[in-house]
């Protein structure tokens, strides 16, 4: 519970610092929205072990094949990456990328998850 109060200190303090730096410097107010980002990230990251644990467990309790749980991890994983990628595009100033950005997550999503829509319409038709 620690690192949501550090995550929190730094997005608000990155928040500020960059509002204040927008004013003179813009370019470095951008670089210091990335390098809090970045920052953000590495906190959040330590708790990811436990979700792989997880997972490991699910598969191996269900018997589902893991690449399905790979392939969800992949998605949520692209969407993340997009929308920080579409967000960082959309401070510096160039929205019509960001919506670019976005649009390629999305189109990434899809392709990533057809495996996953095959093998359950392959299910819905075996059990009719």
């Amino acid at each position: 519970m620690e690192v949501v109060y550090k995550i929190i200190g730094v997005g608000i303090i990155t928040a500020v610092s960059a509002i204040t730096l927008r004013q003179t410097k813009p370019e470095l107010a951008l670089i210091l929205s990335i390098v809090g980002g970045i920052v953000i990230f590495l906190l959040s990251v330590r708790g990811l072990s436990s979700v792989f644990s997880s997972i490991t467990s699910l598969t191996e309790r269900t018997g589902l094949d893991q690449k399905v749980f790979e392939a969800l991890l992949k998605i949520v994983g692209v969407g993340y990456l997009t929308e920080i990628a579409s967000g960082v595009c959309a401070d510096s100033g160039s929205s019509s990328l960001a919506n670019y950005v976005s649009l390629g997550g999305k189109i990434i999503i899809l392709v990533l998850a057809m495996p996953i829509i095959n093998n359950l319409v392959n299910l819905i038709i075996s059990i009719l």
